[in-house]
């Protein structure tokens, strides 16, 4: 199996309406492709709480968003990166989501991480081998520190 390459939406400053409208005409085009997106939460006020790590795959567009500021990566082999750009391209690295009101979310498209991301992955089971969530976690914590 591929590496998959990683999307990171980060710092979505939208209220909870807001981001879950927006995260949810996202995922629709998303789950076309069959992308599973692990989710990040920064909980509490304002995103300043006790962190927390979730995963799973979208359905029917549902994201289940609970906080205000929140990180999201999006798992996609090269095929999928390539068809989400047709929808989504800013620039060759960062796609641009937007609700009716503007309200932006931006994804940065990175290179592959040096861990074995596969697809289809049991998302009801976090210690899953085939999805070591500590290593991603280690790696999205180095690019994308909480101030």
């Amino acid at each position: 199996m591929p590496y998959y390459e990683i999307m990171t939406i980060c710092q979505a400053v939208v209220s909870k309406e807001g981001l879950k409208k927006c995260l949810i005409e996202i995922s629709d085009q998303l789950v076309k492709y069959g992308a599973v997106i692990a989710r990040i939460d920064a909980l509490g006020a304002k995103g300043y709480g006790p962190r927390k790590f979730t995963y799973r795959r979208l359905y029917k567009g549902r994201s289940h968003y609970t906080g205000y500021y929140t990180n999201w990566g999006v798992f996609m082999n090269p095929k999928m990166m390539e068809d989400a750009r047709k929808y989504f391209m800013l620039n060759d690295n960062v796609l641009l989501f937007h609700t009716e009101k503007q309200q932006e979310i931006l994804a940065v498209g990175r290179d592959p991480p040096d861990f074995d991301a596969k697809l289809p992955v049991d998302v009801t089971d976090p210690s899953d081998p085939i999805f070591p969530l500590k290593r991603f976690m280690d790696e999205f914590e180095k690019e994308f520190p909480y101030g």
